[in-house]
């Protein structure tokens, strides 16, 4: 492998560590298993060296849905039971969503940007399952049994905020007992040691009763091209058991990039007969993302003017709609990021004195300033919201 390749996969390891079996954070880990998964391919003559960025990318994230890195990759084994007994990670804890009506939850919907046919499929949906609940309860025989639902597309589609919606109009329509959204990813239904896993996986079931249990990036669970690992098989196997014991008062909804969700439900046919319906969730249009961050600049009262409008319309135009591009989430981070700016400009002027439309006045010069951000897709990257919640 030459120097440059080599100096390139350490950057990479060291930007991004991981938890060893002793509990030190350990870069190595992540080295090693992009070696291991670039050995043969990296041997040949000609190399891409930003395909080979983007494949570390893709290996690191990889390793990060494999319980135990160490083990798959030869090092010695996490252990069998915890050393500390404060060492797992708590559950994650429901969303509460059955306080709002049944008109505040379709106006929630209805009130969603773009989304048409996923507006569509979710008004079908509710409709189909609250008549099957009352023909249920007549003792008669329904159509489509399951509830469990497969939502998939890029990040920042609007898929959390649709299934947190579904929540409460099940409850509502009274085909679920608790009106409630409980959202895991892979690294919460995986466990830390051999053996947590199935427990982990169960606990999570249990808490998630009578609502809708939604997990983000469930083709993480598929494991690599070899196939899932033997500890995400059995989270997998606890799904399935959980969907079918449950399946009258838990809606399990499985989210992620469409073609991964594919291999997903492919590898695994007893998770794929469980599902009732999947959703597909489109990427925004550059209008439907300028009318999200004029609805963020509403609720803020901030004021963008057109001439600002129109060059981060041209900004948005250029980008690809791949997986990297993050949508909503982008709006949010570019919003968050115009609002820094434009703190950082005028904090150094008597803000006292200063008018609300400069001191809530986004200009050109700040929307300037996050072109890179945008260009090179360091905005659409997950954040923690700063300052409001999204």
């Amino acid at each position: 492998m030459c120097d440059s390749l080599l100096a390139l996969l350490v950057s990479e390891a060291n930007d991004r560590t991981i938890v060893d079996p002793d509990g030190n954070v350990d870069g190595d880990s992540f080295l090693y298993a992009t070696l291991d998964f670039f050995s043969t391919w990296a041997e040949s003559d000609s190399v891409d060296t930003a395909e080979f960025g983007r494949r570390s990318r893709i290996a690191w994230d990889r390793l990060l849905a494999l319980p135990n890195p160490a083990f798959e990759l030869g090092l010695p084994t996490l252990p069998t039971s915890p050393t500390d007994p404060m060492s797992s990670r708590p559950v994650p804890k429901p969303q509460d969503v059955s306080e709002a009506t049944w008109d505040e939850l379709m106006e929630h919907l209805d009130g969603l940007v773009g989304l048409k046919d996923v507006k569509r499929q979710v008004r079908a949906d509710v409709a189909g399952k609250r008549v099957d609940a009352e023909r249920v309860r007549r003792l008669l025989p329904i159509v489509s049994p399951s509830l469990h639902m497969v939502f998939s597309g890029n990040p920042g589609t609007g898929k959390t905020t649709v299934a947190r919606i579904l929540a409460g109009l099940y409850f509502q329509a009274g085909i679920l007992t608790k009106g409630h959204l409980l959202e895991v990813g892979p690294g919460d239904l995986l466990g830390r040691w051999q053996g947590e896993n199935r427990q982990r996986a169960q606990e999570i079931i249990e808490r998630a009763l009578g609502g809708v249990l939604l997990v983000d990036e469930a083709y993480t669970l598929a494991g690599t091209d070899r196939g899932p690992t033997e500890f995400q098989q059995e989270v997998i196997d606890v799904l399935v058991k959980g969907m079918e014991d449950h399946r009258h008062d838990l809606v399990v909804i499985l989210t992620g990039y469409a073609a991964p969700m594919d291999r997903l439900l492919a590898a695994n046919p007893g998770l794929e007969s469980r599902i009732g319906e999947r959703i597909e969730f489109p990427d925004y249009s550059t209008p439907e993302l300028l009318e999200i961050l004029d609805g963020l600049c509403g609720e803020y009262q901030m004021v963008l003017p057109e001439e600002s409008t129109s060059e981060l319309g041209t900004m948005l135009d250029a980008l690809p709609r791949n997986e990297r591009f993050g949508n909503a989430r982008l709006i949010r981070n570019v919003f968050e990021d115009l609002v820094a700016n434009l703190n950082l400009r005028i904090s150094d002027a008597p803000l006292s004195e200063m008018a609300t439309s400069v001191l809530n006045g986004i200009t050109i010069e700040d929307v300037l300033s996050v072109r890179d951000d945008i260009v090179t897709g360091r905005a659409s990257v997950k954040r923690h919201p700063l300052g409001f919640v999204p």
